[in-house]
């Protein structure tokens, strides 16, 4: 079985009785083995780097959600969504080659409980280091009956000085469609 068994962000292969190792069956009371791929990271089979035509290059770092302080936990929904804390990837920080540099930070994964899935992230901030500058966009409600974002926002702080804008969405219910 793969999974993230241990909460560190990185797939893991979990079997019970045979080693995977030495090839043999366990002994008269199997147990369950962990195996970690410790030549695994967060940058692995994903674009690192784009050149435009130009030749100028622009480089992306990921990192896991769970431990590489990216990530805070929500802790604000009601059943049927819960706040998670998935073991994923995202882009971390984006640097290209004038020296620009851009770092990722994310809050409040949500899960519908009851079969919607994943319902997003509630924020994302990315804070210009070179500009020093931060643009926050998120969720700032959800629609109940339909579990969809339904006033989202973005905030632009640059100097010390911050605008805000909203976007509401309305739902209306035409019998078996759903228009917003």
């Amino acid at each position: 079985v793969l999974g993230d068994f241990d909460g560190d962000g990185q797939l893991g292969l979990m079997n019970y009785g045979y080693n995977c190792y030495s090839g043999a069956y366990s002994t008269p009371t199997p147990t369950w083995k962990l195996y970690k791929n410790n030549n695994y990271n967060a940058n692995r089979g994903k674009i690192t780097s784009i050149t435009n035509g130009y030749g100028a290059t622009t480089t992306v770092s990921y990192a896991s959600l769970l431990n590489d302080g990216i990530y805070e936990k929500g802790v604000e929904s009601l059943y049927p969504v819960i706040d998670c804390a998935p073991p994923i990837h995202a882009v971390k920080s984006v640097k290209t080659k004038d020296g620009m540099s851009i770092n990722y930070t994310y809050k409040g994964i949500k899960a519908h409980l009851r079969g919607k899935g994943l319902l997003g992230v509630q924020s994302t901030t990315a804070m210009n280091v070179t500009l020093n500058t931060i643009t926050e966009s998120g969720i700032k409600s959800f629609n109940l009956t339909y579990y969809q974002p339904d006033t989202v926002y973005i905030k632009n702080t640059i100097g010390g000085k911050t605008s805000e804008t909203k976007t509401a969405f309305t739902f209306v219910d035409k019998n078996a469609k759903k228009y917003f």
